[in-house]
């Protein structure tokens, strides 16, 4: 078979889609999936000015989105790896204690600026 580039970044979900349509259609709609996803990312940095003001994200928000990313990254790594949680498991404690510290730092400390 061709490159399959779409179970390199879609990973066992590329291998759903040739279970659920077939060897060639789940290709097919994995490699589009990939398509649409570099579409869009590259939209968005096209009109990354334009995001940012209709979002109202100012350069703040951003690095404490960026912040909270590789704290729920770091957690859920942790969480799974070293703490043997599984993946839902981790995932869910993860996003609990980023969105905590998130709205910590949003609500209770807010930063003066």
């Amino acid at each position: 078979m061709a490159l399959d580039i779409a179970s390199l970044l879609l990973g066992d979900f590329s291998y759903t889609l040739r279970v659920a349509f077939g060897g060639i259609a789940g290709w097919i709609i994995g490699h589009l999936i990939v398509v649409a996803i570099v579409s869009v990312i590259i939209l968005a940095a096209r009109d990354r000015v334009a995001l940012r003001e209709q979002l109202g994200l100012s350069q703040k928000r951003l690095g404490l989105l960026a912040a909270l990313s590789l704290i729920f990254i770091a957690q859920h790594i942790i969480y799974s790896t070293t703490l043997g949680f599984p993946f839902v498991g981790a995932f869910v404690t993860a996003l609990a204690a980023t969105l905590f510290i998130g709205w910590s730092l949003e609500t209770v400390a807010p930063a003066s600026g």
